[in-house]
């Protein structure tokens, strides 16, 4: 029987350095640059001031050419967004170029749904708001929906603002800055302003906070 544990005790021995190599692997992914594009489907023309974040990480805009580099991780989830078209979702699977072919809205369609959408963009913040401090998870799922609703980018700014608000209740800091940081892309704001430097100063990054502070 003794020899019994002792054997089982080897195997554990022996099996925990194999565990830590697979967790570390897991959370040591390499991190690369992925370069992309945004264009309309129909006339190729490139689109400009789109913003591109990795979910729970970096974010950037494209250039007058449409074009974006952000680094990323196998796995990550790109959200590429703007008033013009639908929130687009894309998984990285390798480092391979990536060209985004959207359909823009016509004015047509832009007044017939304009009424509807700001309700609907404005119902979904609210919604968001209220659910911050008892159901995180769910003021995440209004926004995400509020965004897919939103036609300019002022309200883009709205719903990223209430986004780092949700990851300041997580206290979430890091995530709290990049999308304080895109809400003030879209629409810059002495409040948000104020609340980036507070995130700033939560997340121990001290002289980025004295500075944006400073800058209001």
């Amino acid at each position: 029987m003794k020899k019994v544990l002792q054997l089982i005790f080897l195997i554990q021995l022996c099996l925990l350095p194999v565990l830590g190599l697979s967790q570390n692997a897991e959370t040591a992914k390499p991190t690369f640059t992925i370069r992309g594009s945004v264009i309309e489907s129909d006339s190729r023309k490139p689109i400009s001031r789109v913003n591109v974040e990795v979910n729970g990480g970096s974010y950037t805009t494209t250039n007058s050419l449409g074009e974006f580099r952000i680094p990323v991780k196998k796995g990550d989830e790109i959200i590429i967004s703007h008033k013009d078209f639908e929130t687009v979702y894309y998984t990285v699977t390798n480092q391979d170029r990536i060209t985004v072919e959207v359909e823009p809205t016509t004015e047509t369609d832009k007044e017939k749904i304009s009424y509807r959408k700001d309700t609907s963009f404005n119902s979904l913040i609210d919604s968001a708001v209220v659910n911050i401090k008892n159901d995180a998870n769910k003021s995440i799922e209004f926004v995400t929906l509020a965004l897919e609703q939103s036609r300019s980018i002022k309200q883009n700014a709205e719903a990223y603002e209430v986004l780092a608000d949700v990851f300041v209740q997580l206290r979430q800091h890091d995530l709290a800055v990049s999308n304080y940081r895109i809400s003030l892309q879209n629409f810059n704001s002495n409040d948000v302003q104020l609340k980036l430097a507070k995130a700033y100063q939560l997340n121990k990054n001290y002289q980025e906070s004295k500075e944006t502070y400073q800058s209001i």
